[in-house]
């Protein structure tokens, strides 16, 4: 209700007063302000002192959590090195190594990236390289596998055994098991090394950081390993400290194996030709042929002339001996006997292969290594066969055409009848072309070269087998023959048999002759001579000095007295003397000497037309070519090329070194015992005697004396560390294709292992590859997960 104008005025003068109202409502809304501020200044104070809290726990969280990280990533590198250490180890099969053997190798020829500090762990361990070693897979190929089984006489398995892909199945299995063991091993090595002072983790564990290892080692070398049951794991605990209170993050990981799934790889591996692959038939004795024979490819003897024969290759009485293929023999080639007949062909006649034995050598045409200095200087092609210049012998001979003789004497043995021995190529010779049989022949197509040029002493005499000659001893009373239709290259005098000279019984001339029990020797000034000692005969004449005495039908004529007359006055004199005697019928024909190449160190008494039948000629004197020849020669010769390149080719099988044999080409061996490998089997027979009948193929290898008997053909390569006896009507053939197909089975391990140490050789000595093996393993795979490791938990909690 409304008070009225008059009600109002009743009332007192101070209640109807508005003073101070104002005031009132300031201090109302002052107050009121006040209280709103307070308000607003607390929760600031707390708002600043939330954020401060909260940039606190952001600031020590994040340093906490990065140190994690960063003990994670070490974690991680060096869980990586021990994958790959575990690879290296199972792609190098270190598990095939002695803990010292793998200790040498990491010194001297690492195989891989990491084999030092591989084994630098291993030390720490006694225990582990020989478990590992005892755990390995202990073949190479499914062959090695199959040629150690226990067999029968017939090659045959005596007990079950894995098929092949059994076989491939174990592979895998075991070789997963090893690399999970290894892997899991070098894993707890490098994360307990590292936490050691100056390893990977100690600087983070040394601040905030705290790493323990849960993990069991001996699970590794457990008979059965499963990292699923086992888990590995590592405790992390990174811890800040502020005031009271202290924050952490902790975390568990489990080391997880890399995910791989395991790949059989396929290996084309090179092999390297054995220098005993390149012939037909080689023996380190002598080689006797005693009835017909055949053979195609290279003979190799390198007996010297003191054994057994007197030969190296020798071919007796009846037997008729063809050979399509060059002979290397470092005794004398020598026919025995009635009828004994022996024809060198060359390569035009057909025959065998050759592109493999030239991998040997490094594709030298040579058949020898041809980088050796010692054996052929590679600038020095004027020796060389194709390459000479116009005029010149050549003294190098490529040996891929076939047909050459290298010996010691190529020589008719005393008491033979109607032999003969043809050579269609080229003789290369340390001595003589020697007649000794009646009614027998030697013909050479190709050209002739000697290798000596000067006789050698042999304690107090003179060495008759040292100088290169030419000597027909039954030209007149034997009827025999020596037909010489290439050049010649003649650097010696001839050493023959005459009379006993009365000089003989005098002291002191013993210089002069060479004795050897009943027999004499004299040296002539003749390199290419006939001898019969009814019509011509020679003698040291001791009356007034040292002379040359020839006698012709009772006439004596003198030559210079050797003390002091030069060779060249000696050889002028007896070529003058000679052109007035009776021709002696040295049959010995030597094609048109205006057609013919050479040099000869001393006087040529040959039956040809043109210098006078059988009379002394002076070689210089009757060829255009004499000198450059003789330049030649003695420049090849004053390098040790021609006897070093004889040696090389006769006795080491076509390499200068003279450590080198026939057994040390080969891998381990029983004595007296003939291998035979054939296909990829070897049989052993503890008998010498090899029986052809119908057709064989393979390598034989003898570790005593072989006879080869039987009719039949074989192809292949024989070898003999003894002498060899081809006692049948048998026919050789050097095949390429079967020593290949034998050693490139894979199932061949025993044949590849056996014949090794050759190929080794080659190898360092400029061989190529000469065939290929394939075998297969399981050391490669391909990731299916790079993960090495799990995160099972990250917390971060307050102490």
């Amino acid at each position: 209700m409304k008070a009225s104008k008059q009600d109002r005025r009743r009332l007192p003068a101070f209640a109807r007063s508005r003073k101070g109202s104002a005031l009132v409502l300031v201090i109302s809304v002052i107050l009121l302000l006040t209280m709103l501020g307070t308000v607003s200044l607390f929760a600031s104070l707390a708002n600043m002192r939330m954020s401060s809290r909260y940039s606190d726990w952001s600031r020590d969280y994040f340093a906490s959590d990065s140190s994690l990280e960063e003990a994670l990533s070490r974690i991680d590198a060096l869980l990586k090195t021990a994958e790959a250490y575990a690879g290296d180890y199972m792609e190098q099969k270190y598990y095939r190594l002695s803990l010292t053997e793998l200790g040498t190798l990491s010194v001297s020829s690492p195989e891989a990236l990491n084999v030092q500090e591989i084994y630098d762990i291993l030390d720490d361990d006694s225990q582990a390289q020989a478990f590992f070693k005892a755990h390995g897979f202990p073949w190479d190929s499914y062959a090695e596998y199959y040629e150690s089984l226990p067999k029968d006489e017939k090659g045959e398995p005596t007990a079950s055994y894995l098929s092949e892909r059994e076989y491939l199945d174990r592979l895998s299995s075991v070789n997963e098991d090893m690399y999970e063991r290894l892997y899991f091993y070098f894993s707890h090595k490098l994360l307990t090394g590292a936490l050691e002072p100056g390893g990977a983790l100690y600087d983070l564990t040394s601040g905030s950081v705290t790493v323990s290892l849960d993990s069991v080692i001996d699970d590794v070398f457990a008979e059965s390993f499963n990292y699923d049951k086992n888990h590995w794991k590592i405790n992390l605990k990174s811890a800040t400290v502020d005031g009271d209170d202290k924050h952490t993050i902790s975390a568990v990981i489990s080391i997880k194996l890399p995910g791989a799934e395991t790949v059989i790889s396929y290996n084309n591996n090179p092999i390297y030709g054995n220098p005993l692959w390149g012939y037909a038939l080689a023996a380190e004795g002598d080689i006797n042929f005693t009835s017909g024979a055949a053979v195609y490819g290279d003979i190799f003897a390198a007996s010297s002339r003191d054994k057994n024969y007197a030969g190296a290759v020798g071919i007796q009485g009846g037997a008729n001996v063809t050979v399509s293929g060059n002979i290397y023999a470092n005794g004398d080639v020598e026919a025995f006997g009635d009828g004994a007949k022996l024809t060198v062909k060359t390569a035009a006649s057909g025959g065998a292969s050759y592109g493999k034995k030239l991998k040997i050598y490094g594709d030298s045409p040579l058949l020898m290594k041809q980088s050796d200095p010692n054996l052929y200087d590679g600038s020095s092609n004027e020796y060389r066969e194709g390459s000479a210049e116009e005029g010149v012998v050549p003294l190098l001979y490529d040996d891929y055409n076939w047909g050459n003789v290298y010996c010691h004497d190529l020589k008719v043995d005393e008491g033979a009848t109607n032999a003969e021995i043809e050579l269609n190529g080229n003789l290369i010779a340390a001595d003589d072309i020697e007649m000794n049989g009646s009614e027998s022949a030697i013909t050479l197509e190709g050209n002739f070269v000697g290798i000596n040029s000067e006789a050698e002493k042999a304690g107090e005499a003179v060495d008759p087998n040292a100088s290169s000659a030419i000597i027909n001893n039954q030209a007149i009373d034997g009827g025999s023959s020596i037909n010489l239709n290439g050049n010649l290259i003649v650097p010696g005098i001839a050493y023959a048999e005459y009379a006993k000279g009365p000089e003989t019984d005098i002291a002191g001339k013993e210089d002069y002759y060479f004795t050897d029990g009943d027999k004499v020797y004299y040296p002539t000034v003749e390199s290419v001579a006939a001898r019969n000692q009814a019509s011509f005969e020679y003698y040291l004449y001791t009356d007034n000095g040292a002379f040359i005495v020839f006698y012709i039908n009772g006439t004596k004529y003198y030559l210079k007295e050797l003390s002091s007359e030069s060779f060249e006055n000696k050889l002028n004199d007896f070529a003058s003397a000679g052109a007035a005697f009776e021709p002696i019928g040295s049959r010995i024909f030597i094609r048109g000497f205006d057609e013919l190449k050479g040099y000869s160190l001393g006087v040529v008494i040959g039956d040809a037309a043109s210098a006078g039948a059988g009379r002394p000629v002076d070689l210089k004197n009757a060829i255009a070519s004499y000198s450059v020849n003789e330049n030649k020669y003695r420049a090849a010769s004053s390098k040790g090329q021609l006897k070093n390149v004889q040696e090389a080719k006769t006795k080491h099988f076509g390499y200068y070194d003279q450590s080198l044999t026939m057994g040390g080409l080969v891998g381990s061996k029983e004595p007296n015992t003939v291998y035979y490998f054939s296909g990829y089997t070897v049989s052993k027979r503890s008998s010498g005697t090899l029986s052809i009948d119908g057709e064989m193929s393979g390598i034989v290898y003898s570790t005593g004396d072989l006879t080869v008997a039987g009719s039949g053909t074989f192809k292949g390569v024989i070898l003999c560390e003894g002498n060899v006896t081809i006692a049948g009507n048998v026919t050789l053939k050097y095949d390429e294709d079967v020593v290949s197909g034998i050693v490139s089975d894979s199932k061949s391990l025993s044949a590849r292992a056996f014949f090794k140490p050759g190929c080794v050789y080659a190898k360092k000595n400029g061989g190529k590859t000469y065939a290929y093996y394939e075998d297969y393993d399981s050391t490669s795979g391909i990731k299916t997960e790079t993960k090495r490791y799990r995160i099972e938990s990250w917390l971060e909690g307050a102490e």
